[in-house]
């Protein structure tokens, strides 16, 4: 029985597919396969391949949500919403952020997952995105700006608005110990990292203490 070829197990499927008015499933197979006494034709495919994906992809199984409120796309249509967003932002590179703040759904992930990144997908739709581009020489590199420029910009932007540019916060200024330069961050910073400080000493003395009646008791 194990000397049956893939062809005629996957024609018991194909029946199977065409009988069912659900989509198929590994539990629905098993059980109308169970019902007819044709369980070993399950068996025979999961032994040689391992797994029910495959199976099910070399079957030719469709596989569908029946979920309540999901969605199916095709890739034309996600193309399709691609450039509907895109054209919200003229003259702008399209970032995963835009694209989110006009559309929920389809999530970033489902597109990613049907073309195999953000990026694939928008060049795809012939959308421009903040992505990789080539330098003269070839070589890929990044728009995006480096760390310490982003960090210089964060800071100007935060000292124009009166922020902290620890938390962000409004600023309040701190209580300055005399001869002191006194800290780079706001009131409120301070009093949790003196409350940190606080109960990190609490927590040294425990130790201590735990491991002094440790060495007493040995």
């Amino acid at each position: 029985m194990s000397n049956i070829p893939d062809d005629e197990l996957f024609k018991v499927i194909h029946r199977v597919m065409i009988l069912s008015e659900n989509p198929l499933t590994r539990p629905l197979l098993q059980k109308v396969l169970t019902k007819n006494n044709k369980q070993h034709v399950l068996d025979i495919l999961m032994k040689r391949h391992k797994r029910w994906a495959v199976v099910r992809k070399l079957a030719g199984v469709k596989v569908k949500s029946n979920r309540k409120g999901k969605n199916v796309y095709t890739e034309d249509e996600l193309l399709q919403i691609i450039r509907d967003v895109a054209s919200s932002f003229p003259g702008k590179k399209l970032t995963t952020v835009d694209y989110m703040s006009v559309r929920k759904f389809p999530a970033i992930n489902t597109i990613a997952r049907q073309f195999g990144s953000w990026n694939a997908a928008c060049k795809i739709a012939g959308v421009h995105t903040p992505g990789l581009t080539e330098n003269k020489k070839g070589r890929k590199k990044s728009n995006y700006l480096p760390h310490a420029e982003r960090h210089k910009i964060r800071v100007e932007n935060y000292k124009a608005k009166g922020l902290c540019l620890m938390c962000g916060n409004a600023w309040i200024p701190p209580v300055i110990i005399p001869n002191t330069k006194g800290p780079g961050y706001c009131f409120n910073c301070q009093e949790r990292f003196r409350s940190y400080r606080k109960v990190r000493r609490e927590l040294k003395k425990r130790i201590l203490l735990i491991s002094a009646m440790l060495k007493f008791y040995k």
